[in-house]
């Protein structure tokens, strides 16, 4: 909406809606609707493009050739923009981090295929134990994590909060935190010490992830 839509539309002033934005501490209004697009950018692109698909059907052939094709593009710009020092970091702090028992949620999530990858590679190199529990239990799991304790959290558009505070109430206690996500920007990039950018973008719906591991 425009400044003067949002006012009526909830009975205020144009001085006000702007005076809110800036309490907020944008700019102006501008800034504060520029800064929503874009929060719902991730949540509404998928959206937009089945209804593109709806318009324009495709046979069963091109929908798996398509879902392939994304896949590989998603490989080929993450391996493009991932920085080698930040890479070289992650595989150093998982090393020295002490065997501990990994905690997840245990919830069925697009991100299945990394939780089992890297289930299967840190168990081979640092001796972890695999326990698959509810976030509640994951919560008091990770709330005991401290100094020298390394935490990957995996969360990517649409972010889910579980993920997001175990991470940080982890980080606030000591803990490493070592985010694999779409942004530095990202929630989980925003306080993680070391960050791994994956590409994620999918055709038909969003990347939810729910992942935490100690």
């Amino acid at each position: 909406m425009r400044i003067d839509e949002l006012a009526d539309a909830v009975g205020a002033s144009v001085a006000t809606a702007n005076r809110f934005a800036r309490a907020l501490g944008f700019d102006g209004y501008p800034a504060f609707r520029g800064a929503l697009v874009r929060g719902f950018e991730a949540t509404l692109a998928p959206v937009e493009r089945l209804r593109s698909a709806q318009e324009s059907p495709a046979s069963g052939d091109e929908l798996l050739g398509a879902s392939l094709e994304q896949a590989a593009v998603n490989l080929r710009l993450t391996r493009t923009d991932i920085n080698g020092a930040a890479a070289d970091a992650a595989v150093e702090a998982i090393l020295a981090a002490p065997p501990r028992v990994r905690a997840r949620s245990r919830l069925k999530r697009i991100s299945g295929w990394a939780d089992g990858a890297w289930s299967d590679a840190l168990s081979q190199q640092c001796a972890i134990a695999c326990v698959r529990w509810r976030p509640t239990h994951a919560a008091r799991r990770l709330f005991s994590a401290g100094e020298g304790d390394l935490v990957i959290g995996i969360a990517f558009p649409r972010y889910v909060d579980d993920t997001i505070q175990l991470a940080r109430r982890a980080a606030s206690l000591g803990a490493r935190v070592l985010a694999l996500t779409d942004s530095v920007n990202s929630p989980l990039g925003q306080f993680a010490d070391l960050t791994l950018c994956v590409r994620s973008e999918r055709r038909l719906a969003a990347t939810r992830t729910r992942r935490c591991w100690l």
